[in-house]
Formats: structure tokens, sequence, C-alpha cells
């Protein structure tokens, strides 16, 4: 018989054990068995263990018994090649097990006895599963973030604590030209031309969309947007820096060409413009040079009289010099209105892109006198409304000059369709919506007004409602380009048939009383 003790101390173990004896009989079945199999000690107690067990007939666990009896060797039956051994339960679940089959002999006589350890490895498995789960996880999501990091089209390069590169991402390689191993270890300043931005982003923790430059492998510089922060660990250690670059090389150089086409473009409405003008402009020309003229004709013709008539030489003289100083006089008032409109014209085809300070009320009483005239042959009636401060603003006058000129035709045209009054009004007010910190100029016509499905269309650019070859398209939007550089801004109210009413707004410099 076993020892009594040897019984109570099974019942200790958190696991499976069961005693054979050499005929597979059953002599110890522990609390743990009875509870995992419902089968209590006293049905199984002297039974053999495939009787009550058959399905494990002709298995391993067999032939392990056998061997531990016969020729007292061991076997180990592990769960990763043995799923289910015993068909044992754990929270209705069957249980996943390692099983231990030993020999065991008795000191007092000798006996060999089968000792089978059960181990439930349902936990150590679900454990398993859920960090195999998590590390499958965390696979997915590195070579996700992989993914999205090789497919930016923006640059990405991480630095550790000496300013060393420690990984590098395709468009690096693909926009500066450099494999990862001429770059990886290598420090940074092989690549960035600004030394102190590292500083910057390491005093601050970060930068965002820093202008600056890095250095391709053939010596080329590329302008960049950088964006850069610290990283750090949690003691506040500074472990590195991630900084992110957008290429804004091509950018910039399509920015310059297309300022240099809106440039061309705003030239090729000026001079289309001074085209319109010219017929006008040369009428009013002519006026005061066939006065000046005749003026010269009458001097020439008195001076030639001044010895033919009876009277003393001192009187002549006297009467010739009057007559000339009178005639020099009207020359000078028409040559004035000459200079007038030649200095109008200068000033508005003068292509200077210089930023001054600019009298409002004179660049319109100048745009003014040059169209007032040849408006006004054609029947249309221009008013001019200033305020009595003289308005200060900030840009440049010869653009300015032009944003007039062409709202003015543009409502040139407007009214010239309207058979019974032709009348256009520009007006200074201030705007009181920003208390007064912005000027408005009104252009305001009693034409035929503008349809309201293009009311949103009239600043895009080729968007034109004249007939082919009376307009290009492009006025207003060259306007509105300038206006915008000004910080200002362009608003319309218009309904067909009642006119348009086109407002400039513009931020005040100052104003002089």
């Amino acid at each position: 018989m076993l020892q009594e003790t040897f019984k109570t101390l099974c019942n200790v173990f958190d696991v499976g054990i069961i005693m054979l004896n050499s005929e597979k009989k059953i002599e110890i079945w522990n609390n743990w068995m009875v509870k995992h199999s419902s089968l209590e000690n006293e049905s199984v107690f002297g039974k053999n263990i495939f009787e009550i067990f058959p399905d494990l007939n002709n298995t391993s666990i067999l032939l392990s018994v056998e061997n531990a009896i016969k020729n007292g060797m061991s076997s180990i039956l592990n769960h990763r090649f043995h799923k289910y051994i015993f068909p044992l339960e754990k929270n209705g679940m069957l249980m996943s097990q390692n099983v231990t089959i030993m020999p065991i002999e008795m000191l007092e006589d000798k006996t060999r006895y089968c000792l089978i350890q059960i181990i439930d490895m349902s936990a150590s498995i679900r454990r398993e599963e859920y960090l195999k789960q998590q590390n499958e996880k965390i696979e997915n999501e590195k070579q996700f973030s992989e993914s999205i990091i090789s497919t930016m089209n923006e640059m990405l390069f991480v630095l550790d604590n000496e300013n060393k590169i420690s990984f590098v991402n395709t468009s690096v390689k693909d926009i500066l030209q450099y494999s990862t191993e001429d770059l990886v270890g290598e420090t940074v300043d092989k690549i960035i031309d600004d030394k102190l931005i590292l500083k910057k982003i390491i005093n601050s923790g970060i930068v965002n969309q820093k202008e600056t430059k890095l250095i391709a492998k053939n010596g080329e510089v590329r302008n960049v947007l950088l964006s850069g922060r610290v990283m750090k660990e949690r003691n506040g250690n500074i472990t590195g820096i991630v900084c992110i670059v957008m290429d804004i090389t091509e950018k910039i150089k399509m920015d310059k060409e297309k300022e240099e086409m809106q440039k061309r473009l705003a030239i090729s409405s000026k001079l289309a413009s001074v085209g319109e003008l010219a017929a006008g402009v040369a009428h009013e020309i002519n006026n005061p040079l066939c006065i000046i003229k005749g003026n010269l004709e009458l001097m020439k013709d008195d001076i030639k009289c001044c010895g033919d008539e009876d009277e003393s030489t001192c009187d002549k003289y006297i009467k010739t010099v009057s007559i000339v100083l009178k005639s020099i006089s009207v020359l000078n008032e028409n040559i004035k209105r000459i200079e007038v409109i030649v200095n109008g014209l200068r000033k508005y085809i003068h292509t200077d892109q210089s930023v001054e300070y600019v009298k409002l009320n004179d660049i319109l009483i100048d745009t003014i006198r040059l169209l007032l005239s040849i408006y006004e042959k054609q029947g249309v009636k221009i008013d001019l409304e200033l305020l009595e401060q003289n308005i200060i603003i900030k840009g440049n006058p010869g653009k300015l000059q032009q944003v007039l000129m062409n709202m003015l035709s543009n409502a040139f045209d407007a009214v010239n369709e309207n058979l019974e009054s032709k009348n256009i009004i520009v007006k200074m007010e201030r705007n009181q919506k920003t208390n007064g910190e912005q000027i408005m100029v009104k252009i305001i016509d009693n034409g035929h007004g503008i349809k309201d499905e293009n009311i949103e269309k009239i600043f895009d650019m080729f968007f034109t409602t004249k007939a082919p070859g009376k307009g290009t398209g492009m006025g207003l939007n060259i306007c509105y380009s300038i206006v915008k550089d000004m910080h200002g801004e362009i608003m319309v109210n218009s309904k067909e048939g009642q006119g348009s009413n086109f407002t400039i707004m513009l931020p005040i410099y100052s104003i002089e009383k």
C-alpha cells in the first residue's frame, strides 16, 4: 500500500496526478483530476486507466505508460504536438496539456509504478496566442507605417542625439539622389544647409514649415519647408529629432513663371487699353497743337508787319511785344494741356513694379483726366466724388491706375448700350465696417448689368461676355490679382438691366487733411 502521506501530498499540487500500478490500474487520482474530469476518486480507484479513457488506447499515452512500467523510461507529451491528450475540461472547454509520464519505485518492495503528471497549459497558450496576436498587430502596424512613410511625397529623416542620420525614407533617396548607405550614420550637415535650424528645434522642441535648403548628392540646392520635432524619453532626455521636409523647388520655379506671366499679361492689357485710348488722346493733343501752330503764325505775321505801319518805332515795338506776349501765354496754356495728357499716359504705361505711398485722390484725378473728354465725346458722363482728406495708400501707382482704367473701360462698354443716359460715378467712401481703416472706391454705372450666373465667374481668367475680338477675359482677373497684392479686395453688386457697382477696398496707410 502507498503511504497516506504521499497521497495527501499529491492533493496539494495544482496539477493532475495519476498513479498506476504495474497492471495500469489507478492507485492515486488526486483532487485536481476529480475537479477537471468530473470523476470521483471512488469511481476510478482500482480500474484500468484505458477502460476509463478508451480513446487513449493505441496512442502515445499507452506506449509511454508501458515504457515507464516495463523499461523505467520517462516521456513528455507536449501540447504543441498533442493538442488535447486527456479529455479534461476547464470552463467548458477542452484543456491543452503537457503530460509527463515517469516510473517510480517504492523502497519497501521495489515495486515499480507509473506516475502521470498533467499540467494545464490553457492559460499559457492563451498568453502565447495573445502575445502572438499583439506581435502580429505590432508587425502589421509597423508595415503599415513603413508603407505610408515609403509612399510619402515628403522627405523624412530621423537623427540620433548626435545629429547623425539613423533613418531616411524613399523620398530622401529619390529627391537628393543618395542611397541609404550614403546617409545612415553620417551627420546631417551632409545634406542640410542651415546649421542653426537644428538648434532651433532642440531649443523650442518643435519647428513648423521653416524655409531652408537641402543639398543633393550632385551639389544641387533644393528649396524646402522643414518641420522638426525632438524625440524624448520619459525622463526628458532627448533621443533624437524627426524631420519632415517638403520640397518646394519646383513650386518656387512655377510661382516665378506665373508671376512673370502675370506681368506680361498686365503689360499686354495696358497696351491694349492704350490702343483704345490712342484715337481720343491723339484728338486731345491735336487741338492744342493747332492752337500753338496758329499763334506761331500770328506772331510771325505781327513781327513782319512791325516795320510797315506808320507809327513811331517805339510804339510799333511795344504793340508787337504785347501781341507776342499774349500769344506766348496761349502757347503755354496749350503746352500744359499736352503735358498733362502725356504725363498721364506715361504714368499709366510705366512698368516699374516698386511699391510706394500713393495719394489715392491724385490717382483718381489723373485717371479721370485721361478719359474724361474721350468719354464725353461718346455721350458718357463721368462724375468724380472725392473725400476732402487726401487718402494715402501703399502700392504701385501704375498698377492701381491700370485697375481703375480697366474698370472704367468696362463701365464705358456697359453704358454705351444704354440709349437714354450714360452715367458713370466714381466715388470715394470710408468703410465703416472696418472702423474707417479701409477706403472704398466705387465705380457705379447704369449699364446693362451682369447676369446672376456670371457674377461668380467674372474674375476668372479668360472669362468674358464681350463679343469676339472686343475682350480678352484678362482684365478683371489682373485687377483682382493687383488689388489682392495690395492687401485689398474687390466686390461687385449687379443686376441684369440695372447697372453694376464695383467696389475696390484698400487699407489706408495715412490721411492728409
